[in-house]
C-alpha cells in the first residue's frame, strides 16, 4: 500500500534578484520518517524550509501537506495550518528570556490561545523527556547552550506536530554535544510519531537521519 507524504514539494523554482536558488525541486516526507539536508552556505537550504513551512512562497510549483495543496491566497488559514503542522527548531534556540523554562515551553500553544492543563501535564512530560524536569521554573540565562537547545526541542514538540523543521540546531555545539542534541531529537520524534527534516552542514550528524540528502544547484540529490 502507498504512504502518502506528509509534505511534498512538486517543480518548486524560487529566485532572488535574478539568481536561481531552487529549480524545478522534487521532495517528499513521510510520515515518522527522519531526513537531513546537507549544502554549502548560500545555497538555499534554509529557503527550502521556509518554502516546506510556507514562511516563503516559490515563484512556480506546488506545496502540500498531507496530500492537499496549500496555497498564500488562504492566508489566515495557512498561518492556523502551520501552526499545527509544524514545529521549529533553530539554530540559536530563539528563547524568550523573560519567561522560564515551562513557560518558553508552553509558548506556542499560549498564542494559539489554546493552552489546557493537559497540555501542561504534556510540557512537563516533554521537559523529563529532554532531562530538564527539575529546572522546569529556572531562568534561561543560567542554562548551557545544550540546555537551551533542549526547550527549543521541547517547545517544538508541545503542539504535536506532524514535522520537525529544524535548521542547523547542533551549530553553536559541540560535536559531543552536537551527537547528543540529534539523537535525542530523533528518539523524542519517533515517541511522539513526528517527521523530521534536519538542516545541518556536518556530514557525520547527517548520516544518522534515514535518508541524507544534499542540496546543489537547485536540486536535492540523494546521499
Amino acid at each position: 500500500m502507498n504512504r502518502q507524504p506528509i509534505v511534498e514539494l512538486r517543480g518548486i523554482s524560487k529566485s532572488f534578484k535574478g539568481c536561481s536558488i531552487l529549480k524545478d525541486l522534487e521532495f517528499a516526507l513521510f510520515p515518522g520518517e527522519a531526513i537531513s539536508v546537507c549544502g554549502a552556505s548560500g545555497v538555499g537550504k534554509t529557503t527550502l524550509l521556509n518554502i516546506i513551512s510556507l514562511l516563503e512562497h516559490p515563484d512556480s510549483g506546488t506545496v502540500l501537506w498531507n496530500g492537499k495543496v496549500v496555497s498564500s491566497k488562504r492566508v489566515k488559514n495557512v498561518c492556523l495550518a502551520r501552526c499545527c503542522m509544524f514545529g521549529f527548531v533553530f539554530q540559536n534556540h530563539n528563547l524568550i528570556h523573560e519567561l522560564n523554562v515551562l513557560e518558553n515551553v508552553l509558548l506556542p500553544l499560549r498564542v494559539r490561545m489554546c493552552l489546557s492543563k493537559k497540555d501542561v501535564n504534556f510540557a512537563d512530560l516533554l521537559l523529563k523527556t529532554v532531562g530538564l524536569d527539575r529546572k522546569k521554573y529556572g531562568n534561561i540565562d543560567v542554562l548551557s547552550g545544550g540546555e537551551r537547545q533542549r526547550i527549543a526541542l521541547a517547545r517544538s514538540l508541545i503542539g504535536k506536530p506532524g514535522v520537525i523543521l529544524a535548521d542547523e540546531p547542533t551549530g553553536n555545539l559541540d560535536e559531543t554535544n552536537a551527537y547528543g542534541a540529534l539523537n535525542l531529537m530523533m528518539d523524542v520524534c519517533k515517541r511522539n510519531n513526528s517527521s523530521l527534516l534536519l538542516i545541518t552542514h556536518n556530514q557525520r550528524l547527517a548520516k544518522l537521519t534515514d535518508k541524507n540528502f544534499v542540496l546543489s544547484n537547485g536540486g536535492l540529490s540523494l546521499q
